[in-house]
Protein backbone atom coordinates (compact mmCIF):
# COMPACT_ATOMS: atom_id res chain seq x y z
CA UNK A 1 0.00 0.00 0.00
CA UNK A 2 1.37 3.40 -0.93
CA UNK A 3 1.84 6.16 1.62
CA UNK A 4 -1.08 8.11 0.12
CA UNK A 5 -3.39 5.09 0.32
CA UNK A 6 -2.30 4.44 3.87
CA UNK A 7 -3.02 8.00 4.94
CA UNK A 8 -6.43 8.02 3.28
CA UNK A 9 -7.35 4.80 5.06
CA UNK A 10 -6.71 6.26 8.49
CA UNK A 11 -9.59 7.78 10.38
CA UNK A 12 -9.63 11.58 10.31
CA UNK A 13 -10.12 11.58 14.04
CA UNK A 14 -6.59 10.28 14.42
CA UNK A 15 -5.37 13.61 13.10
CA UNK A 16 -8.01 15.84 14.65
CA UNK A 17 -7.80 15.09 18.32
CA UNK A 18 -10.12 17.16 20.45
CA UNK A 19 -8.00 19.80 22.14
CA UNK A 20 -9.62 20.97 25.37
CA UNK A 21 -10.09 24.74 25.69
CA UNK A 22 -7.51 26.66 27.66
CA UNK A 23 -8.31 28.07 31.07
CA UNK A 24 -9.13 31.77 30.90
CA UNK A 25 -9.58 32.28 34.65
CA UNK A 26 -8.43 30.13 37.55
CA UNK A 27 -9.03 31.06 41.19
CA UNK A 28 -7.92 28.78 44.00
CA UNK A 29 -8.62 29.44 47.68
CA UNK A 30 -9.28 33.12 47.00
CA UNK A 31 -9.97 35.31 50.03
CA UNK A 32 -10.39 39.10 50.21
CA UNK A 33 -10.50 40.64 53.66
CA UNK A 34 -12.27 43.94 54.18
CA UNK A 35 -12.96 46.00 57.24
CA UNK A 36 -14.42 44.68 59.45
CA UNK A 37 -15.81 41.69 57.50
CA UNK A 38 -14.43 39.30 54.93
CA UNK A 39 -15.67 40.22 51.44
CA UNK A 40 -14.79 36.94 49.71
CA UNK A 41 -13.61 33.65 51.15
CA UNK A 42 -12.60 30.24 49.82
CA UNK A 43 -13.27 31.03 46.15
CA UNK A 44 -12.42 28.16 43.81
CA UNK A 45 -13.36 28.98 40.24
CA UNK A 46 -12.40 27.88 36.73
CA UNK A 47 -13.64 29.62 33.56
CA UNK A 48 -12.62 28.21 30.19
CA UNK A 49 -11.60 30.20 27.14
CA UNK A 50 -14.62 30.85 24.93
CA UNK A 51 -17.07 30.27 27.79
CA UNK A 52 -19.82 32.66 28.85
CA UNK A 53 -19.95 32.54 32.63
CA UNK A 54 -22.61 34.18 34.79
CA UNK A 55 -22.37 35.19 38.45
CA UNK A 56 -25.54 35.93 40.41
CA UNK A 57 -25.86 37.16 43.96
CA UNK A 58 -27.49 39.81 46.13
CA UNK A 59 -26.21 43.34 46.50
CA UNK A 60 -23.08 43.41 48.65
CA UNK A 61 -22.29 39.75 47.98
CA UNK A 62 -18.85 40.52 46.51
CA UNK A 63 -19.58 40.20 42.77
CA UNK A 64 -17.77 43.42 41.83
CA UNK A 65 -14.84 42.52 44.10
CA UNK A 66 -14.56 39.13 42.38
CA UNK A 67 -14.41 40.80 38.96
CA UNK A 68 -11.73 43.18 40.24
CA UNK A 69 -9.70 40.21 41.50
CA UNK A 70 -9.99 38.46 38.12
CA UNK A 71 -8.82 41.61 36.31
CA UNK A 72 -6.00 42.30 38.78
CA UNK A 73 -7.60 45.52 40.00
CA UNK A 74 -7.78 44.16 43.55
CA UNK A 75 -5.36 41.79 45.28
CA UNK A 76 -6.26 38.64 47.15
CA UNK A 77 -5.52 38.45 50.86
CA UNK A 78 -4.84 34.74 50.41
CA UNK A 79 -5.12 32.35 47.48
CA UNK A 80 -4.09 32.45 43.85
CA UNK A 81 -5.59 33.90 40.67
CA UNK A 82 -4.49 33.41 37.05
CA UNK A 83 -5.76 35.15 33.94
CA UNK A 84 -4.87 33.19 30.80
CA UNK A 85 -2.16 31.34 32.78
CA UNK A 86 -0.56 34.57 34.03
CA UNK A 87 -0.87 36.71 37.11
CA UNK A 88 -3.21 39.60 36.17
CA UNK A 89 -1.17 42.79 36.01
CA UNK A 90 -1.58 46.14 34.28
CA UNK A 91 0.91 45.00 31.66
CA UNK A 92 -1.10 41.84 30.97
CA UNK A 93 -4.29 43.90 30.68
CA UNK A 94 -2.59 46.05 28.05
CA UNK A 95 -1.44 43.00 26.10
CA UNK A 96 -4.80 41.23 26.20
CA UNK A 97 -7.87 42.53 24.43
CA UNK A 98 -10.18 43.17 27.39
CA UNK A 99 -13.51 44.96 27.43
CA UNK A 100 -14.80 46.00 30.85
CA UNK A 101 -18.17 47.44 31.84
CA UNK A 102 -18.12 48.59 35.48
CA UNK A 103 -21.29 49.16 37.45
CA UNK A 104 -23.20 52.12 36.08
CA UNK A 105 -22.08 55.61 37.06
CA UNK A 106 -23.61 58.65 35.42
CA UNK A 107 -21.39 60.56 32.98
CA UNK A 108 -21.05 64.22 34.06
CA UNK A 109 -22.44 66.87 31.74
CA UNK A 110 -19.07 68.62 31.55
CA UNK A 111 -17.38 65.65 29.79
CA UNK A 112 -16.17 67.23 26.50
CA UNK A 113 -17.03 64.31 24.22
CA UNK A 114 -19.76 63.32 21.83
CA UNK A 115 -21.23 59.83 21.84
CA UNK A 116 -18.88 58.74 19.03
CA UNK A 117 -15.84 60.30 20.74
CA UNK A 118 -16.64 58.42 23.94
CA UNK A 119 -17.00 55.07 22.17
CA UNK A 120 -13.81 55.60 20.17
CA UNK A 121 -11.88 56.33 23.38
CA UNK A 122 -12.92 52.90 24.62
CA UNK A 123 -11.72 51.32 21.38
CA UNK A 124 -8.32 53.03 21.63
CA UNK A 125 -7.96 52.06 25.31
CA UNK A 126 -8.07 48.40 24.23
CA UNK A 127 -6.36 48.54 20.83
CA UNK A 128 -3.76 51.17 21.76
CA UNK A 129 -3.79 54.96 21.29
CA UNK A 130 -1.77 54.92 18.06
CA UNK A 131 -3.59 52.16 16.22
CA UNK A 132 -5.65 53.41 13.30
CA UNK A 133 -9.41 52.91 13.50
CA UNK A 134 -10.31 50.82 10.48
CA UNK A 135 -13.41 50.89 8.33
CA UNK A 136 -14.42 47.54 9.81
CA UNK A 137 -14.12 49.03 13.31
CA UNK A 138 -16.44 51.85 12.30
CA UNK A 139 -18.94 49.48 10.71
CA UNK A 140 -19.05 47.35 13.84
CA UNK A 141 -19.60 50.39 16.08
CA UNK A 142 -22.34 51.65 13.76
CA UNK A 143 -24.02 48.24 14.02
CA UNK A 144 -23.86 48.42 17.81
CA UNK A 145 -25.36 51.91 17.79
CA UNK A 146 -28.15 50.83 15.48
CA UNK A 147 -28.91 47.73 17.55
CA UNK A 148 -29.40 49.93 20.63
CA UNK A 149 -31.19 52.71 18.68
CA UNK A 150 -28.56 55.40 19.22
CA UNK A 151 -27.26 55.82 15.65
CA UNK A 152 -29.04 59.16 15.18
CA UNK A 153 -27.35 60.70 18.28
CA UNK A 154 -23.65 60.14 17.52
CA UNK A 155 -22.78 63.87 17.56
CA UNK A 156 -24.61 64.73 20.79
CA UNK A 157 -22.63 65.43 24.00
CA UNK A 158 -22.45 62.21 25.96
CA UNK A 159 -23.09 63.89 29.32
CA UNK A 160 -26.56 65.05 28.27
CA UNK A 161 -28.02 61.62 27.56
CA UNK A 162 -30.51 60.03 29.94
CA UNK A 163 -29.10 57.50 32.45
CA UNK A 164 -30.65 54.66 30.45
CA UNK A 165 -29.00 55.79 27.21
CA UNK A 166 -25.70 56.43 29.01
CA UNK A 167 -25.77 52.83 30.19
CA UNK A 168 -26.25 51.65 26.59
CA UNK A 169 -23.35 53.88 25.50
CA UNK A 170 -21.09 52.34 28.13
CA UNK A 171 -22.06 48.86 26.93
CA UNK A 172 -21.16 49.86 23.35
CA UNK A 173 -17.83 51.22 24.57
CA UNK A 174 -17.02 47.86 26.24
CA UNK A 175 -17.97 45.92 23.10
CA UNK A 176 -16.42 48.27 20.53
CA UNK A 177 -12.99 46.61 20.35
CA UNK A 178 -14.49 43.11 19.93
CA UNK A 179 -12.45 41.95 22.93
CA UNK A 180 -11.20 38.44 23.59
CA UNK A 181 -12.24 38.83 27.24
CA UNK A 182 -15.38 40.78 28.09
CA UNK A 183 -16.27 41.49 31.73
CA UNK A 184 -19.69 43.02 32.39
CA UNK A 185 -20.82 44.14 35.84
CA UNK A 186 -24.66 44.28 36.01
CA UNK A 187 -25.20 45.00 32.28
CA UNK A 188 -28.94 44.16 32.33
CA UNK A 189 -29.87 46.36 35.27
CA UNK A 190 -31.01 49.46 33.36
CA UNK A 191 -32.25 47.76 30.20
CA UNK A 192 -35.87 47.08 29.34
CA UNK A 193 -36.84 43.54 28.21
CA UNK A 194 -36.22 44.38 24.55
CA UNK A 195 -32.83 45.90 25.37
CA UNK A 196 -31.90 42.75 27.28
CA UNK A 197 -32.73 40.61 24.26
CA UNK A 198 -30.62 42.84 22.01
CA UNK A 199 -27.65 42.65 24.39
CA UNK A 200 -27.91 38.85 24.55
CA UNK A 201 -27.80 38.71 20.73
CA UNK A 202 -24.77 41.02 20.63
CA UNK A 203 -22.93 38.90 23.20
CA UNK A 204 -23.76 35.66 21.40
CA UNK A 205 -22.45 37.15 18.16
CA UNK A 206 -19.18 38.24 19.81
CA UNK A 207 -18.73 34.81 21.40
CA UNK A 208 -19.37 33.04 18.11
CA UNK A 209 -17.07 35.19 15.96
CA UNK A 210 -14.19 35.80 18.39
CA UNK A 211 -14.45 32.77 20.67
CA UNK A 212 -14.64 35.46 23.34
CA UNK A 213 -14.65 34.66 27.03
CA UNK A 214 -17.50 36.56 28.69
CA UNK A 215 -18.10 37.04 32.41
CA UNK A 216 -21.37 38.65 33.51
CA UNK A 217 -22.70 39.53 36.96
CA UNK A 218 -26.36 40.09 37.74
CA UNK A 219 -28.76 40.34 40.66
CA UNK A 220 -31.64 39.20 38.47
CA UNK A 221 -30.11 36.05 37.05
CA UNK A 222 -32.82 34.88 34.64
CA UNK A 223 -31.48 36.84 31.61
CA UNK A 224 -28.19 34.95 32.01
CA UNK A 225 -29.77 31.63 31.05
CA UNK A 226 -30.19 32.86 27.45
CA UNK A 227 -26.44 33.36 26.94
CA UNK A 228 -24.36 31.74 29.72
CA UNK A 229 -22.91 28.24 29.55
CA UNK A 230 -22.45 28.04 33.32
CA UNK A 231 -23.72 30.12 36.21
CA UNK A 232 -22.49 30.50 39.79
CA UNK A 233 -24.25 31.87 42.84
CA UNK A 234 -22.05 34.09 45.01
CA UNK A 235 -22.76 35.34 48.50
CA UNK A 236 -19.27 36.06 49.84
CA UNK A 237 -18.45 32.45 48.92
CA UNK A 238 -19.60 30.35 45.97
CA UNK A 239 -22.81 28.57 46.95
CA UNK A 240 -23.12 26.56 43.72
CA UNK A 241 -21.93 26.37 40.11
CA UNK A 242 -23.94 24.61 37.43
CA UNK A 243 -24.89 24.58 33.78
CA UNK A 244 -27.49 27.21 33.01
CA UNK A 245 -30.07 24.69 31.78
CA UNK A 246 -30.08 23.04 35.23
CA UNK A 247 -31.65 26.12 36.83
CA UNK A 248 -35.43 26.33 37.11
CA UNK A 249 -37.82 29.05 38.24
CA UNK A 250 -37.80 27.76 41.81
CA UNK A 251 -34.05 28.30 42.05
CA UNK A 252 -34.28 31.76 40.50
CA UNK A 253 -36.91 32.70 43.10
CA UNK A 254 -34.35 32.16 45.89
CA UNK A 255 -30.94 31.12 44.51
CA UNK A 256 -29.07 31.67 47.77
CA UNK A 257 -31.15 29.00 49.49
CA UNK A 258 -32.00 26.66 46.58
CA UNK A 259 -29.37 24.49 44.91
CA UNK A 260 -29.99 23.44 41.29
CA UNK A 261 -30.60 19.73 40.73
CA UNK A 262 -27.38 18.17 39.48
CA UNK A 263 -26.96 15.33 37.02
CA UNK A 264 -25.81 12.09 38.60
CA UNK A 265 -22.36 12.52 37.08
CA UNK A 266 -21.99 15.84 38.86
CA UNK A 267 -23.11 14.71 42.31
CA UNK A 268 -19.63 13.65 43.48
CA UNK A 269 -18.19 16.96 42.36
CA UNK A 270 -20.90 18.88 44.22
CA UNK A 271 -20.30 16.84 47.39
CA UNK A 272 -16.66 17.82 47.25
CA UNK A 273 -17.55 21.43 46.47
CA UNK A 274 -19.95 21.65 49.42
CA UNK A 275 -17.51 20.22 51.98
CA UNK A 276 -16.44 22.93 54.40
CA UNK A 277 -13.06 22.87 56.04
CA UNK A 278 -12.11 24.42 59.38
CA UNK A 279 -9.97 26.95 57.52
CA UNK A 280 -12.96 28.07 55.45
CA UNK A 281 -15.09 28.43 58.62
CA UNK A 282 -12.45 30.71 60.11
CA UNK A 283 -12.89 33.11 57.19
CA UNK A 284 -16.69 32.89 56.90
CA UNK A 285 -18.55 36.09 57.81
CA UNK A 286 -21.51 35.50 60.10
CA UNK A 287 -23.65 38.45 59.06
CA UNK A 288 -24.00 38.14 55.29
CA UNK A 289 -27.60 38.37 54.00
CA UNK A 290 -29.74 35.35 53.26
CA UNK A 291 -32.37 37.23 51.30
CA UNK A 292 -31.84 37.72 47.62
CA UNK A 293 -32.56 41.00 45.76
CA UNK A 294 -35.98 41.38 47.38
Amino acid sequence: MSDIELLSALNDDWFEEDIPPAEAVVLHGGCVKGSPDVILYDIDLRILEGECFGIVGPGGAGKTTLLHVILGLKHLSTGKVELFSSFPTSRLRRELSIGYLPQFTEIPQNVPATLMDYVLMGLRNVRGPFRRVTRMDMLYMENLLMALHLEHKINQPVGYFSPGDQHKIQIIRALAAEPNLLVLDEPFQRLDPQGRKVLVRLLADLQRRNNATIIITAQDGEPLTAICDNIACLNHSLLWITESDQINSEVWADPCNCIPIQDEGESDEMDEFESVSEERDSYAPHNHPIQFWR
